[in-house]
């Protein structure tokens, strides 16, 4: 199987592409992190496999529409 291949029948089953799959569960592993840690939103984004605090914030807003800091602040138990 080739790499084309193995794309295409990726986001057949998974109805997404590799590259928003991983991104995905980046996501969720940092939004995790914000509520049951109090490490900073910078190691959170390095720990989860971001290139930076500005991307992560970027990709987080995006999927929440609010910044990592404000979504802990909204759901820290």
């Amino acid at each position: 199987m080739n790499k084309n291949q193995l794309m295409k029948l990726f986001k057949t089953v998974y109805g997404v592409t590799i590259h928003q799959y991983i991104l995905q569960q980046r996501i969720e592993m940092a939004r995790q992190l914000l509520i049951d840690t109090d490490e900073p939103i910078k190691a959170i984004a390095v720990n989860t496999g971001f290139s930076n605090e500005k991307y992560f914030i970027t990709m987080f807003k995006k999927k929440f529409l609010i910044t990592p800091g404000v979504y802990r602040r909204q759901n820290k138990v």
